[in-house]
């Protein structure tokens, strides 16, 4: 897989854009203007520190397993399982939560969840 399909994948699979569309609203209506000016910006100082922890990483332990791998070798299999088990989790979380906030911002009436 070259360097443009990958990022292509990897961009999907964030879903960036998805996400701050769908949820600006819902931000803004729970939390007012406050959250949207202190709270995006910082939550972004935060991502970008974790992506250069784990840009870090990557340059010491190029891999394809990415997370389970740097687990496995810096601690323990067990957390590695563990670690492995949070993403598929937080991967999970991120899909639904997406797809609950578009439904609702398109009118969705498919189930009982939107």
């Amino acid at each position: 897989m070259g360097g443009f399909s990958n990022f292509a994948i990897s961009f999907s699979i964030i879903s960036i854009l998805t996400g701050a569309v769908t949820l600006y609203g819902y931000g803004y209506e729970m939390g007012g203007p406050l959250e949207m000016t202190l709270g995006w910006p910082l939550a972004t100082v935060f991502s970008l520190l974790l992506a250069a922890s784990m840009a870090e990483l990557c340059s010491a332990f190029p891999t394809s397993g990415a997370m389970y791998h740097w687990t496995a070798a810096l601690g323990s299999p067990g957390w590695a399982c563990f670690v492995s088990w949070m993403n598929l989790v937080g991967l999970m979380g991120r899909v639904a939560g997406i797809r609950r906030s578009g439904g609702r911002r398109t009118g969705c009436s498919c189930c009982s969840c939107c």
